[in-house]
């Protein structure tokens, strides 16, 4: 598999994975934003969540307060959520990682620990540069769009959220991006999570 030798996984070793709670009912096949457990990574009240879970703030709320952000959300193939990658820049800071990654403490409860460095200028641009096309929708191929769901089980899920501003990137105003998507399906953004857990390792 693709996923057995990726920099996710190696910062991954700091903590297993918590697991996801299955979705009551039944399930309801989402090309883009389903995992494994039948959760909707879509969802609003799945975002807030993890949000939670992680103890970081909506993208809109760091996009308000000036932040210039790129973060990448991975579920694995069992449900459970990844180390967090977030690079951020702040009014008056330079940039910086933050790895945040739920190391289980028993009884279905988890800690939250944080990983920071500074990021070089190369690699930040690095970052920004590659993130301008990770929200787009591309066409699917042909020989994909009939794929039988039952292929793509046990597939991971990305979602990748941007806070952009006009100094920092091509945006003709603030704004903040997401887009979710699960492996097997058309898109950028899964390759931008991984590009971001590749950068994330060589600033470690």
């Amino acid at each position: 598999m693709r996923f057995a030798s990726t920099p996710i996984v190696l910062l991954c070793q700091i903590a297993c994975a918590v697991p996801a709670s299955s979705q009551p009912g039944g399930r309801t096949w989402n090309p883009q934003c389903m995992d494994v457990n039948g959760i909707d990574r879509c969802a609003a009240a799945t975002r807030e969540r993890v949000l939670s879970q992680f103890g970081v703030a909506p993208i809109e709320q760091m996009q308000a307060e000036g932040a210039v952000v790129r973060r990448a959300f991975l579920v694995n193939g069992q449900g459970g959520d990844m180390p967090l990658v977030s690079f951020e820049r702040h009014p008056g800071h330079g940039p910086t990682l933050n790895v945040f990654a739920m190391v289980p403490t028993g009884q279905a409860q988890h800690r939250v620990v944080l990983m920071s460095a500074a990021v070089p200028l190369d690699l930040w641009s690095e970052v920004l540069d590659s993130s301008r096309n990770f929200d787009r929708t591309l066409a699917p191929e042909s020989d994909r769009e009939q794929r039988d769901p039952a292929g793509c089980l046990h597939q991971w899920v990305a979602t990748v959220e941007a806070a952009d501003r006009p100094e920092e990137f091509a945006a003709q105003e603030p704004r903040t991006r997401r887009r979710t998507q699960v492996a097997c399906a058309e898109g950028l953004a899964f390759d931008y999570a991984f590009k971001l857990s590749n950068i994330a390792v060589q600033v470690l």
